[in-house]
């Protein structure tokens, strides 16, 4: 029966009033995550029996059916839970409640829960390392990565490499890291993964770890000095480089020469100083450097210092 009521309408509901009747009404919901939770709070809140609302204490609560082990019902509270890597699709579940003062007076009453998939997301990662050291690059892909609005993890999805530009550049589907090799071609590689929502594994997305070197960033100098009176004239080539973000250090890197320094320049290969000889013949003099990540030798960077010996006094 249904009565108007204000600007809407409302649906009318037997109670049992007056009787030991009891009345179980259908309930419907959803887990509220990728890793399944509660679907239904109580299905007993829009029950009744003999007029009054049903509680555990005035009904007996039991399980007739469930379509699918992942959806199931609590009997002490009532709550319909859905287990997580529940695959998604529509279930039913069927429970019955009974008069406890006159248990032959039940009713069943049909849980309907949908379970859908979520969106998946997976974003592109980067790391630098020492090839030649190796080590874990990126500490877990998943860090980036959404199901539904929530991180990925291991437990709501499933992780695979699909591909590696080198042996060495290994994915641990276990903890999501990426894992390089002792020995690894200096250079920039790349990984791509795949995350599937293990609920739906055709709910997937892919994306692309990149490594690298640690960045090498030499920088041109320029210096005038005395061809008359000699002595450095640059206290570091070093004090402009940058290894990895940070200011170099000749504990980070070595210093080498790619070819013979002009005469009566000399460069200081413990500190990166340069200096002009007494007397050096005047002109502007150019030579090449080149600092090497001392862990992982092959990774190289080069610039250039120009020198003016004007002969005058600084």
């Amino acid at each position: 029966m249904q009565a108007d009521v204000a600007r809407g309408l409302w649906m009318w509901r037997p109670t049992g009033v007056g009787t030991n009747n009891v009345y179980a009404n259908d309930d419907a919901g959803q887990p509220p995550t990728p890793a399944g939770g509660v679907a239904v709070a109580n299905v007993l809140a829009n029950d009744w029996v003999g007029g009054a609302p049903t509680t555990t204490a005035n009904v007996s609560l039991s399980l007739v059916s469930s379509s699918i082990a992942g959806v199931s019902l609590d009997l002490a509270d009532g709550s319909v839970d859905v287990a997580s890597g529940t695959a998604s699709g529509s279930y039913t579940l069927v429970y019955r409640i009974c008069n406890r003062a006159s248990p032959a007076n039940c009713d069943d009453a049909t849980v309907t829960v949908g379970v859908e998939s979520f969106v998946i997301t997976a974003a592109n990662d980067q790391g630098s390392t020492s090839m030649a050291v190796g080590g874990t690059e990126i500490a877990n892909v998943l860090a980036n990565d959404k199901l539904g609005g929530a991180m990925a993890t291991t437990a709501v999805v499933r992780l695979s490499q699909v591909s590696t530009t080198h042996p060495g550049v290994t994915l641990d589907l276990n903890d999501g890291s990426v894992n390089i090799a002792r020995g690894t071609t200096n250079g920039t590689h790349t990984l791509i993964y795949r995350i599937c929502e293990r609920a739906n594994l055709a709910n997937c997305a892919q994306a692309t770890a990149t490594v690298v070197p640690f960045t090498i960033d030499a920088v041109n100098d320029y210096a005038r000095g005395s061809s008359k009176t000699g002595g450095i004239v640059i206290a570091s080539v070093l004090n402009n480089d940058w290894f990895n973000g940070v200011r170099i250090t000749t504990a980070k890197v070595t210093i080498s020469l790619p070819a013979p320094l002009p005469y009566g320049i000399t460069l200081n290969r413990s500190s990166g100083a340069v200096s002009v000889a007494l007397k050096t013949s005047s002109g502007t003099y150019n030579f090449d450097y080149r600092i090497c990540e001392t862990l992982s030798p092959t990774n190289c960077e080069q610039a250039t210092v120009t020198l003016d010996l004007s002969g005058r006094d600084q």
